[in-house]
């Protein structure tokens, strides 16, 4: 059924992924690998390690952008404000 509804709204969605968004905001919320295995049902740490280790990897990406943000700031200041004026650069008249 949840799936036949998503698919009428133009959604992809399953059970699976309330599952993978708990299991996920569970961990970058700083909650216990221990008690996420109990919570969800799982008898050994397999599952749970597959989602640190995707939190991980999101975080890793993320502080990496950030970097890479600063990085291009600092080289040129000016930079941002032209990104944000759609990278037009003013005219010398």
């Amino acid at each position: 059924m949840l799936e036949r509804r998503s698919a009428a709204a133009g959604v992809y969605v399953t059970a699976h992924s309330f599952r993978r968004s708990m299991a996920m905001r569970w961990l970058r919320t700083g909650g216990s690998e221990a008690l996420l295995m109990k919570i969800a049902g799982w008898g050994s740490p397999t599952m749970v390690k597959r989602y640190v280790s995707s939190v991980i990897d999101e975080e890793a990406i993320r502080a990496q952008r950030a970097q890479f943000a600063f990085e291009v700031a600092v080289e040129d200041p000016g930079s941002a404000m032209r990104r944000s004026e759609g990278g037009k650069r003013p005219v010398a008249r």
